[in-house]
């Protein structure tokens, strides 16, 4: 038997197995579920996939950090294009109990809210020039290198010599931009340990780097608004880019002719899927 033809059928197929309909999907069930009206409601609304965002890090105007940036050759754009995972920020609302007759029922006021952290992960470059700029940037803001010639050791920096902002916009299947996310004074306090194996040959670098930050707003930007600048091309392109970094790491040091062949049909792969990216 063929399996869902689109992606709503396939959403509504999980469900309908989910709640116990195994499938046969009858017209309603006793308590009033509608499977083919839920299934019309999502493909009219349709769903945002989560594959589809661009990460964009305004690094902060401190001579250390742009020194840093500049010494590594990187910029906003290249941070953004290695940047393949990350979450949309939470907030809690802190709470305040209290008691009003000193026994009883307890109420609960909210009185700030409190904000998550987020994780950006990145791809490690072959030059190693994105983790050593994030090694730089956590350096500048507590000075633990004690080989450097300031001899300032875990001397901490002024916030706004190192904080950033953050944005995260959310694209549809059409390339329009949905959602934009802005992460205001924000700056690394992580960088996660990376695990090394010898016997792990086909993985890339993940570099797991995670932010704190002041606050952060949000806009939901309606489609007939959503001119995306970035274009429907170039998001295909980063995803194809996914693709490509799958080929390349499987790309090794050949051990014979038959494996430098290889190495030179991949390479014109790699080379053919990023010409025209930038």
């Amino acid at each position: 038997m063929p399996g869902p033809s689109t992606f709503t059928d396939a959403i509504t197929s999980k469900i309908a197995t989910f709640i116990g309909l195994n499938g046969t999907l009858p017209k309603r069930k006793t308590a009033g579920f509608d499977i083919e009206e839920f299934k019309s409601a999502i493909g009219t609304r349709g769903v945002l996939p989560t594959n589809l965002f661009l990460v964009t890090i305004t690094p902060p105007l401190s001579s250390e950090i742009n020194t840093a940036m500049n010494r590594e050759n990187l910029d906003s754009r290249s941070l953004s294009f290695f940047c393949m995972k990350t979450s949309l920020p939470g907030v809690d609302l802190a709470l305040e109990t209290n008691t009003p007759l000193g026994t009883g029922p307890v109420e609960n006021f909210p009185h700030r809210a409190i904000f998550t952290d987020i994780e950006l992960q990145f791809i490690g470059d072959a030059k190693g020039q994105i983790l050593s700029f994030f090694h730089n940037w956590l350096n500048t803001i507590v000075n633990f290198d004690d080989r450097r010639a300031s001899r300032q050791f875990y001397r901490v920096a002024y916030k706004d010599s190192y904080v950033c902002n953050i944005n995260i916009t959310v694209f549809d299947h059409q390339s329009d931009k949905i959602l934009e996310y802005n992460l205001l004074d924000a700056f690394p306090y992580r960088i996660n340990q990376i695990d090394m194996d010898w016997n792990n040959t086909n993985s890339m670098m993940n570099i797991g780097v995670n932010f704190q930050y002041k606050t952060w707003a949000t806009d939901r930007i309606p489609i007939s608004d959503a001119a995306s600048s970035f274009g429907l091309s170039n998001i295909q392109k980063l995803m194809k880019l996914g693709t490509i970094a799958q080929t390349i790491s499987a790309i090794k040091r050949p051990q014979s002719v038959g494996d430098a062949i290889n190495l030179v049909n991949n390479a014109s792969i790699v080379g053919g899927g990023l010409s025209g990216f930038f």
